[in-house]
């Protein structure tokens, strides 16, 4: 059995202890009990600590990543979060000098448990050009994180856990759950994504479960938002024979729902008709009322 190994935390204590100025922390994963400890071993003397991470639905719902660091935002008021969806890099900077190698901020990188990983981490100096290449691109690409995007996150992700199909690989590619849409009105999906929608406990609940499956990183604009989406709609079988060009009318759409997931004819019919309204708001597809043929364009074509 592995024992205890702080190497790693103690490499980044001892950077944090250095700092004099400002201090900057990167990584995907960061879990709120190692954050304090961090926020803790850093010197009072320092007037800004930066955050740089990532919040996924499904790394949430592994258990690798806490959206809740950011409430540490109203302890430390020289705290600040962001988000950087596509973030693998590791770096902690304490002004010119930092660490940068494989540890994320976690008990299992960190060695303070029993079960750890086996992590490296290196000095490096900030002004180093890939350093800065990464520093420039977070500038241009991250996104605040707020309170609210942390409880969607966790509200989407408590769903996820509960679904039998879901399929989690921790720290890498997701694969993702089957996921069939069951909201209704597409056209306030992006609203409720931004936690502005006003809905009945019933309707809400349809965006929270289709916000959890789709999986869409936070604090995208519309255009990204729509853009994810429509890479997910892709993911559906009978859309992405749609997409490759296949005539389906929707009663074969229904028809091939009910045999692939066995669910009954109502049911069916209801699936196909709500993606059949999603194609039509996230993908320019129209119901052709002659054939009742799902086809690319505008309904006026």
């Amino acid at each position: 059995m592995s024992t205890r190994d702080e190497r790693i935390w103690q490499q980044v204590r001892t950077l944090l202890h250095r700092a004099t100025d400002h201090v900057q922390l990167i990584a995907p994963f960061i879990k709120i009990d190692v954050f304090r400890a961090v926020l803790e071993a850093t010197p009072t003397s320092v007037r800004q600590i930066d955050c740089v991470t990532r919040w996924s639905v499904a790394e949430v719902a592994a258990g690798v990543s806490d959206p809740e660091i950011v409430q540490l935002v109203n302890e430390d008021e020289r705290l600040r979060v962001r988000l950087c969806h596509n973030l693998h890099a590791k770096l902690f900077l304490a002004d010119a000098v930092g660490l940068v190698g494989s540890a994320n901020l976690t008990r299992k990188a960190f060695g303070t448990t029993a079960r750890h990983n086996l992590e490296l981490l290196v000095e490096v100096d900030a002004d180093h050009p890939e350093i800065q290449h990464l520093l420039q691109h977070i500038e241009l690409t991250a996104v605040p994180a707020t309170e609210a995007m942390a409880v969607a996150i966790r509200e989407q992700a408590k769903l996820l856990q509960e679904a039998e199909s879901t399929i989690i690989v921790p720290g890498e590619d997701v694969v993702p759950a089957a996921w069939y849409p069951v909201t209704r009105r597409p056209d306030r999906i992006y609203a409720a994504y931004l936690g502005r929608a006003d809905a009945s406990p019933a309707v809400r609940e349809g965006y929270v479960h289709d916000l959890a499956f789709l999986g869409v990183t936070p604090g995208l604009d519309e255009a990204g938002f729509n853009d994810a989406v429509r890479q997910r709609l892709g993911a559906i079988p009978e859309v992405g024979r749609l997409l490759k060009g296949d005539r389906l009318t929707n009663l074969d759409i229904q028809l091939s729902i009910s045999k692939r997931v066995g669910l009954g004819q109502n049911e069916a019919r209801r699936v196909a008709e709500t993606i059949a309204e999603w194609l039509k708001h996230f993908d320019h597809f129209y119901m052709d009322v002659a054939t009742w043929e799902l086809r690319p364009g505008q309904e006026h074509e």
